[in-house]
């Protein structure tokens, strides 16, 4: 029964679908042999669970031009579609995840190994839920578009006005435009061309942050989200931005975070930011709606409406799920909990943190009239590398996540300890 079942849901690797042939190195692409949780019992429904949604994609890929490849790896037992390929090598690959239910679950940290994995033959790996796909196609397909050089509108920064702008417009902006959809910030800039908000950047209050052996401590605030119009791109627009914010707040240093189901940060390097952490995967549910529902986290509703300015936002599982949830203490009674109520689990990629240090950036002089003015001491050289500035600050971003609640924080720390641990050098 069990070889029967791995033999009926392997894959078949390198579909072609494009008019040219190319050869990619063989020790990356087979039919695998999978191994399942024994849940997974029904192989006929499993692989009508998988291939459905992949379908969907590889159609809409079809539809708009996009050359693609089917490929099969070893550590996923779904395709990875790979899309612009180099010598054997593609600018990216969709690994493509169907909903989680009560055939199809996903492993805890299977988004992060396969984002960590430096042997794969992608640039980067696009982890594409179902659920995102469906409830954000728009956005999604923009952002695939945008991966492959496929933009409708293109801007550059210079030629465009940047302004503050008021949260009503923020958060209209970002959840047309913003995977993660808007949550509330203190300062607000968006870029305009002409009178059309083409790029918007939020960031928090300002915090106080002992650094080290500072002089005196950092004045820190986060970048909490950037994105551009859906279908468009302004060249330089992120760093016109920040520098706007700089004039105006005089930041010692900025976090960010970034989402890693799109890809790790590695562009963000350009304009300065460093890494600094990444967090584990984090635990969230889908339910019988096709609807996210978060466990922790700002912005998250307590109800389960299925509404659609509920889906742009962060909706969180019900009351009687959450109450159910604080009786408990173990992580295997907390998901026979949420499977009870037929919420299933999906994970994301460990969201990374990025830190940048204005003072040695191209950003400094952008700072330097309003320190002045403020009379701030300079904060000078330090002795200390970025990572260790990082884990020797006070107060410190927490390194993984938690609550308050007993079932959330065993389901939480169940998807910590199935991560690897990272160390950064």
């Amino acid at each position: 029964m069990r070889t029967s079942l791995k033999s009926s849901i392997s894959f078949v690797a390198l579909r072609l679908h494009v008019a040219t042939s190319f050869e990619i190195r063989s020790n990356y692409l087979y039919k695998p042999k999978i191994k399942l949780p024994r849940s997974l019992l029904h192989s006929k429904e499993l692989s009508t669970e998988v291939s459905c949604f992949h379908d969907e994609v590889a159609s809409w890929l079809e539809t708009s031009h996009i050359p693609f490849r089917d490929l099969s790896i070893i550590s996923s037992p779904y395709n990875v579609i790979g899309l612009g390929n180099k010598g054997g090598v593609f600018d990216v690959g969709l690994h493509v995840i169907p909903t989680p239910n009560n055939l199809v679950r996903i492993q805890p940290d299977l988004c992060k190994k396969l984002t960590e994995d430096t042997t794969l033959p992608f640039k980067t790996i696009i982890h594409l839920h179902e659920d995102v796909w469906y409830n954000k196609k728009d956005i999604v397909q923009a952002r695939i578009h945008a991966k492959v050089n496929r933009v409708k509108h293109r801007w550059f920064a210079r030629k465009t006005t940047i302004k503050r702008i008021n949260i009503t417009t923020t958060m209209e902006f970002l959840v047309t435009n913003h995977l993660w959809g808007a949550t509330r910030s203190k300062f607000n800039y968006g870029l305009f061309m002409d009178d059309e908000l083409i790029a918007v950047a939020t960031f928090s209050p300002r915090r106080h942050v002992q650094r080290g052996n500072s002089c005196r401590a950092y004045r820190s605030h986060e970048l909490i989200r950037y994105c551009s119009v859906r279908d468009g791109h302004v060249i330089g627009g992120i760093t016109k931005l920040i520098a706007g914010f700089c004039r105006d707040f005089a930041p010692d240093d900025i976090v960010t975070c970034i989402d890693r189901d799109w890809g790790d940060g590695g562009g963000w390097e350009n304009i300065g930011f460093e890494r600094v952490s990444v967090m584990p995967p984090l635990i969230m549910t889908v339910g019988d709606d096709g609807v996210r529902k978060y466990l922790v986290g700002a912005g998250i509703g307590t109800n389960n409406s299925t509404s659609k300015n509920d889906r742009n936002g962060r909706p969180g599982i019900g009351i009687e799920v959450y109450e159910d949830l604080n009786q408990i203490t173990f992580e295997t009674d907390a998901a026979e909990c949420i499977d009870a109520h037929s919420l299933y689990p999906v994970y994301d990629a460990g969201v990374e943190r990025r830190l940048l240090l204005i003072q040695k950036s191209k950003l400094e002089s952008q700072t330097r009239i309003l320190r002045q003015d403020l009379d701030l001491e300079d904060l000078g050289p330090s002795d200390q590398s970025l990572l260790e500035l990082w884990a020797d600050s006070s107060p410190s971003f927490p390194n993984e996540y938690y609550s308050k609640n007993s079932g959330i924080n065993a389901l939480l720390q169940g998807a910590r300890n199935a991560s690897e641990s990272i160390t950064y050098t």
